[in-house]
């Protein structure tokens, strides 16, 4: 199961549902040449912050990267988490399990290698993508 844990945590930060996070300021905040009043708007770039340099080659897909106990912060983190956050984790890790045990996926690697977003209500691909789905011969 920690494999599949892998996949989806590297599927969530290469390509997060949504783009940002909004959260308010719960209280002031001064750090060096930053400063928050409390009640101030913030918002966090998830795209940024998931192919940010602690990533290392953050534009390859390598799910070993979560091995620890690191995360995406896709859905964001503590209280103010995306209230969908444990259904969704459990919904494409079952997914993840059942596709994966009887399903083969080709497809152009120029084609995905070239997957272009655009965010809407969520990260939806530009162009069409076309893959071909096999049964794995048991």
């Amino acid at each position: 199961m920690r494999e599949i844990t892998c996949l989806y945590f590297e599927s969530m930060r290469l390509i997060p549902v949504g783009p940002v996070i909004l959260r308010q300021a719960e209280e002031d905040i001064y750090s060096g040449s930053i400063s928050l009043r409390k009640g101030d708007g913030v918002i966090f770039n998830v795209t940024g912050m998931n192919h940010g340099h602690q990533y290392g080659n953050s534009e390859n897909f390598d799910p070993s990267r979560y091995q620890n106990d690191s995360f995406p912060l896709s859905f964001g983190t503590g209280k103010k988490s995306c209230v969908g956050k444990h259904f969704a984790e459990i919904e494409m890790k079952l997914f993840f399990n059942w596709f994966l045990g009887g399903y083969a996926v080709r497809g152009d690697k120029k084609m995905v290698a070239q997957l272009e977003t655009r965010w809407d209500i969520a990260n939806t691909p530009e162009v069409d993508i076309k893959l071909s789905v096999f049964p794995w011969n048991h």
